[in-house]
């Protein structure tokens, strides 16, 4: 892209007047409209996508070797990419080219610009810097754009809560469809919350790197791995060739996204009959996050299953029980409950990854951020099918976690589990899992009434008893009504 908008720049001023040559000033009846339009929206995703302002990593300037910027957005290390704020270079050349034929579009790119830090790059003119820069109209008024909660263009999802505030949640969720230069991320996410980047997918390193290898494998996307051995070392490498991305659904209290990385249909050796996640955000006074992995129909070579998380902290990951605590930056502390499996960690359930890009811990830039913590769970594979549960929670170092209780369900039908979820106020929400082929009804006891946001549905308590219909295969995240 970053030679890309120069020629079509040049296109423009060599042939004035000349409406096929013009990429930025044109209406819906040019007859490249549609084409048009893609490199409209490719501007435009960059707005949509970019992170809150990152108050860990200080990023070198492209142009200036001992500049650094710090505090800015930055770009998704998703796919052939990693979290730096040089992409947004790009959109100072758009502003420039969009600021009479879409002054709105043209606002936003300015601000977007603005917030990653007014970075330039001579990388459009190569040999001539200055040629670059005057590309560059400072006379373009920034706009504050509408971030929020999004189903984006090139299959990203992202929940978005506190925008603009600086404790403000960002869940990337790449929900499919295709795998960018071999990196297999699809249900792969990233998580910051309070600001604070704390699970990041590891992006990519130089191809003449020995461990470019790793950085494409789904160990690195934080999500599920397979293998053909118990031992969990000869990882399942390619796919899934093909994906789809389930409907989102986002509101005040309550967000979702999902992916399944297996579409039957599609000629795909490697094809299962489902490998669905599920993510929900449950907002105020939780901030927290509930992720559920179904796969089902997982071929018999794959015998072994890990749930894998990359976390961007300083310090060793504490554990005790289904509990991992993550000490991030900031103060920023997360809690991982391991719900399903049920587990006891260990050791050697803990190690170190790689991070791809260039940041350091501060602007002299004497220490490179190039790792991150790992945990590598262990999964079953039963009978063609894995699964996990579980629940990510943000909270500052000192404040107190969250607790977890079964709850009985009347006559415990197969696969049916119902767990609360209640903060340090007592305040609590549900999670219903339905794991079984068939449709189920879970009743359990309760005084509240409860709703399903996503589902638009409330189940009243009757005789202190609330059933709640939960379509086989298939989770409900239940808030108590108001």
């Amino acid at each position: 892209m970053r030679t890309l908008l120069p020629v079509l720049v040049a296109a423009k001023n060599s042939h004035p007047g000349d409406p096929a040559a013009d990429f930025f000033d044109y209406d819906a009846s040019d007859p490249l409209v549609a084409e048009k339009d893609k490199l409209k929206k490719l501007f435009s995703w960059f707005v949509k996508v970019q992170t809150p302002l990152d108050p860990v990593g200080y990023y070198p300037d492209p142009v200036d070797p001992d500049r650094r910027v710090h505090d800015v957005a930055l770009t998704p290390g998703v796919d052939d990419a990693n979290w730096e704020p040089t992409w947004f270079a790009d959109l100072a050349w758009a502003a420039s080219q969009y600021q009479e034929s879409d002054p709105a579009l043209a606002g936003e790119l300015a601000w977007t610009w603005d917030r990653g830090g007014r970075l330039w790059t001579p990388e459009a003119t190569p040999g001539n810097a200055l040629a670059s820069f005057a590309l560059v109209d400072p006379g373009v008024t920034a706009v504050q754009p509408t971030l929020s909660s999004t189903s984006t263009d090139f299959f990203y999802q992202i929940i978005r809560n506190d925008v603009g505030q600086p404790d403000e949640d960002y869940l990337l969720f790449t929900a499919g469809d295709y795998h960018i230069h071999g990196h297999y991320g699809a249900t792969g996410f990233s998580l910051w919350a309070d600001g604070v980047p704390l699970l990041l997918d590891s992006g990519v390193v130089d191809y003449g790197q020995s461990l470019v290898q790793w950085y494409r494998r789904t160990s690195a996307q934080n999500r599920i791995s397979l293998y053909t051995d118990t031992g969990l070392q000869s990882i399942k490498y390619k796919g899934p060739w093909n994906s789809s991305v389930l409907p989102s659904f986002f509101s005040a209290g309550l967000d979702y996204v999902g992916g399944d990385t297996a579409v039957p249909s599609y000629a795909d050796p490697d094809a299962t009959t489902a490998a669905r996640r599920h993510i929900f955000m449950v907002k105020e006074p939780f901030e927290a996050y509930v992720v559920w992995d179904d796969l089902r129909g997982v071929l018999p070579q794959y015998v072994g299953a890990a749930s894998w998380l990359n976390a961007l902290t300083p310090e060793p990951i504490d554990y005790s029980g289904p509990l991992a605590t993550v000490h991030g930056y900031q103060g920023v502390d997360l809690d991982i409950r391991y719900l399903d499996p049920g587990v006891s960690l260990s050791a050697a359930d803990f190690g170190t990854s790689g991070l791809g890009g260039t940041r350091y811990t501060d602007a002299t830039g004497s220490t490179l951020i190039n790792t991150q913590q790992s945990i590598k769970l262990p999964l079953t594979v039963d009978s063609g099918s894995v699964r996990s549960l579980m629940v990510l929670f943000p909270r500052g170092a000192a404040d107190p976690g969250l607790s977890y209780d079964d709850v009985a369900v009347a006559g415990a039908p197969a696969g049916v589990r119902v767990i609360t979820v209640t903060d340090s106020t007592g305040a609590y929400f549900v999670i219903a899992v339905n794991a079984g082929g068939t449709a189920q009804n879970a009743s359990f006891a309760s005084t509240d009434e409860l709703q399903d946001a996503k589902a638009n549905a409330s189940y009243a308590p009757s005789g202190g008893t609330v059933t709640v219909p939960l379509e086989a295969n298939s989770i409900a995240v239940l808030q108590v009504g108001s």
